[in-house]
C-alpha cells in the first residue's frame, strides 16, 4: 500500500513577501485615509468656528436689544428737554416769565439730565463690555487681563438674554487676579457653560440659578459653574463633551458646544475640565487652568 507523502513545512517564520501591486495598494489606501482624516479635521474646525460665531451671533441679538431701552430713555429725555427750553425761549421774549416758572424749567433740566446721563453710562457700559468680549472672542490674542473684569464683561452680555427669564447669574471672583493667556478662549468656556446650564439643567426645572466663582491658587485658576438645575443622567455624564453629543436632537442643539469647551480648556488654556453632577441635585462644571500659558500651547482655532 502506497504511502501518501506529507508536504515539507516551509522554514518558521518565512512569510511570502507582499507584491509590488499589493504594496501600491496599500500605499493608496493609506494616502487615502490621511486625506479623509485631513477633510475630517477641517470639517470639524469649520463647525467649531460656526459654534463660535452662532454664539457671538446671539450676544449681538442681546446687547441690541438692551441698547434700545438706555438709547430710547436718553432720547426721550433730550426731546423733552428741547421742548421745554423753547417754552421758556418764548416766555423770555414775551416778558411773562415768572418765579414758579424758572423754578419747574430748572427741576425739568435736572431730571432730564440726570436720566440721560443715567442711560447713555448703561449703554457706553454695554458697549464697552460687548467691545471687550467680541475682540476677544474673534481674536487669537494672548494677553494679560484681569480674571474679574474679564468675567463682569461676559456676564454683563449674558444678563439681557435673561432678563426675562426665572434665572439668576451670581459671579464670585476676587479683584486683582492678573492672568497671561487667552481671553476670548476663557469667555467662550464661561458662555457655553452658562448657555448649557440655563437650556439643560434650568428650562427643564422653569426656574433657578447658576453661579460662577474663581480663585488663584498656586499658580492655577478654578473656575466653577454651577447650577441648581434637573442634573445629568448618568448614562450622558461620560458622554457631554463628545462631538455632536446632544440629547435635545431637533430641538436646536448642535452637540458642539461642550465639545468647544473641553477643546479650549485643554487646548489654548493649557487645562482641563470635568464635570459633576447627579439627576435632580444640579450640575458643576469645573475649569482648571495655569495664570501663564505656556509658551508653546496653540492660539485658539
Amino acid at each position: 500500500m502506497l504511502k501518501r507523502r506529507r508536504p515539507t513545512p516551509s522554514p518558521k517564520g518565512l512569510r511570502r513577501k507582499p507584491s509590488g501591486a499589493a504594496n501600491q495598494q496599500v500605499r493608496r489606501l493609506e494616502q487615502q485615509l490621511q486625506e479623509r482624516s485631513r477633510e475630517l479635521e477641517q470639517a470639524m474646525k469649520l463647525l467649531l468656528q460656526s459654534e463660535k460665531l452662532a454664539a457671538l451671533g446671539n450676544v449681538v441679538a442681546g446687547v441690541a436689544h438692551e441698547l434700545s431701552t438706555p438709547i430710547g430713555n436718553a432720547l426721550l429725555a433730550a426731546t423733552n428737554l428741547q421742548q421745554e427750553t423753547q417754552l421758556m425761549n418764548r416766555k423770555v421774549r414775551g416778558d411773562s416769565l415768572n418765579r414758579r416758572d424758572l423754578d419747574d424749567y430748572m427741576n425739568s433740566v435736572d431730571e432730564g439730565a440726570s436720566i440721560v446721563a443715567r442711560s447713555l453710562e448703561r449703554a457706553a457700559n454695554l458697549v464697552r463690555s460687548f467691545k471687550s468680549v467680541a475682540v476677544n472672542e474673534t481674536s487669537e490674542a494672548r494677553m494679560a487681563f484681569d480674571l474679574r473684569t474679564a468675567l463682569e464683561d461676559c456676564l454683563a452680555l449674558l444678563n439681557p438674554g435673561l432678563r426675562h427669564q426665572p434665572v439668576s447669574l451670581e459671579l464670585k471672583c476676587p479683584g486683582g487676579v492678573e492672568c497671561d493667556s487667552y481671553p476670548g478662549a476663557l469667555t467662550q468656556v464661561v458662555n457655553n457653560l452658562v448657555e448649557n446650564a440655563v437650556r439643560h439643567g434650568l428650562e427643564p426645572k422653569g426656574r433657578g440659578s447658576v453661579r460662577i466663582e474663581a480663585a488663584e491658587l498656586d499658580g492655577w485658576i478654578l473656575l466653577t459653574v454651577s447650577d441648581d438645575g434637573v442634573g445629568i443622567a448618568p448614562e450622558h455624564l461620560g458622554r457631554i463633551f463628545e462631538p455632536f453629543f446632544t440629547t435635545r436632537l431637533g430641538q436646536g442643539g448642535s452637540g458642539l458646544g461642550l465639545h468647544l469647551v473641553h477643546s479650549l480648556a485643554t487646548g489654548p488654556l493649557a487645562g482641563e475640565v470635568q464635570v459633576h453632577s447627579r439627576p435632580g441635585e444640579g450640575t458643576r462644571f469645573e475649569l482648571r487652568f495655569p495664570l501663564k500659558a505656556p509658551d508653546n500651547r496653540p492660539a485658539p482655532a
